[in-house]
């Protein structure tokens, strides 16, 4: 008996071809083909070889193909030819997945101006993030006990120091007798420069975030440093400037005001331990403190600010009689009233026999604005 072989004709599509064939999605007969899922991330998959082609097929072949492939229509409900493009797109997922690994490359993109998504961490996108320090002494030195500044070095044991105290020590660990002072830290130094730290002063209104090693000088010299009311009985603490404004309004008449760089008379009772005084247009407010001792009355000015600096310039002149004292200095600067009276500064001794009948001391006092001399005094210092 004789056979014949039958082959397709592949471009009219009437020919005989594989039923196995038929399932095969168009996706996976192309030679390369991608797909791109919604967070921004590209997933090609590539075929390593070409699809092979079908071998003929005789007439017992083609009729035994045919056969089997009625035979799984009916056990797959029949479908046939439409099940590639019914399929649920999460089964063409799970299929991708399927694909070797070797022939997977995925595709990151980065974010552009058209809304993509690309694969970057929620801590990058928000540029820093929050740690809470339970032991703020590992910044520390364990030598001085200051806050560590760059450069830190380090033992062979991993003992940090200071540059300063690596000196002091004559480059000699103290807990561990290793030379110290030679290998730099660069773990803590990048700690130190990633490190901020809010300032004590942030309920008095201070929003600055400050490097660790940086703290204590800029806690120095804070606008918002807590300063004391110096009214007796009130408890008021708050920045100077805040300060200034609730004297001013809540203790208007329990102050002499004045102006700087002119000259205004006070009258001081010889056993009164201060005289609060308040700059008109600033509001800063100064204390004339008053010491009673045997020989006379100790007179100083200070003056209610939230950092330390050189004061400001005041002359003082005490007269009774056609004689007169005076004293030109400078201020301390304190950020609440002290019942000792400050000498750091000079102070002016006034004799008794300059009280008045009422027990009084007659003074003229004048105090300068911040920065600023007269022009004797200018001239004097440039003599020194």
């Amino acid at each position: 008996m004789a056979k014949f072989s039958l082959v397709g004709d592949e471009e009219d599509g009437e020919g005989p071809s594989d039923a196995r064939r038929k399932r095969q999605r168009t996706s996976s007969a192309s030679a390369s083909a991608s797909t791109s899922t919604s967070n921004g991330v590209g997933i090609t998959f590539e075929e390593n070889q070409p699809p092979p082609q079908p071998l003929p097929l005789t007439v017992d072949q083609h009729e035994q193909e045919e056969e089997g492939e009625s035979e799984e229509e009916e056990e797959d409900g029949g479908y046939g030819e439409q099940e590639a493009e019914e399929r649920d797109p999460e089964e063409e997922i799970e299929e991708i997945d399927q694909v070797p690994f070797s022939t997977l490359r995925v595709v990151t993109r980065s974010r552009s101006s058209s809304n993509s998504i690309g694969l970057s961490s929620a801590a990058n996108q928000a540029g820093s993030i929050s740690v809470k320090l339970t032991d703020p002494d590992v910044l520390d030195c364990s030598i001085c006990y200051e806050p560590l500044a760059i450069p830190v070095f380090q033992c062979e044991n991993g003992h940090v120091a200071c540059s300063s105290c690596c000196g002091k020590i004559e480059h000699k660990c103290p807990s561990c007798s290793w030379p110290i002072g030679y290998n730099r830290c660069r773990a803590i130094e990048k700690v130190l420069e990633a490190v901020r730290i809010s300032c004590s002063n942030t309920k008095y209104g201070c929003k600055e975030l400050v490097r660790y090693s940086d703290k204590k000088s800029h806690e120095s010299t804070c606008i918002h440093s807590p300063c004391s009311c110096p009214h007796p009985g009130c408890n008021v603490v708050s920045s100077a400037g805040n300060l200034y404004q609730h004297f001013r309004c809540k203790h208007v008449d329990c102050a002499v005001r004045f102006q700087y760089n002119r000259t205004f008379n006070v009258a001081l009772d010889a056993n009164e331990r201060f005289q609060i005084l308040q700059e008109q247009d600033e509001g800063v407010i100064f204390l004339l403190n008053n010491s009673a001792e045997l020989l006379g009355n100790l007179l100083t000015v200070s003056c209610i600010w939230h950092c330390s600096f050189s004061g400001f310039f005041y002359d003082i002149v005490a007269k009774s009689q056609g004689n007169s004292l005076r004293l030109q200095s400078f201020t301390e600067c304190t950020k609440r009233r002290s019942n000792s009276i400050l000498v750091t500064t000079g102070f002016l001794l006034v004799p008794q026999n300059f009280r008045n009948s009422s027990n009084e001391l007659k003074l003229e006092l004048c105090i300068w604005s911040k920065d600023s001399f007269p022009r004797n005094f200018q001239r004097s210092i440039n003599d020194l």
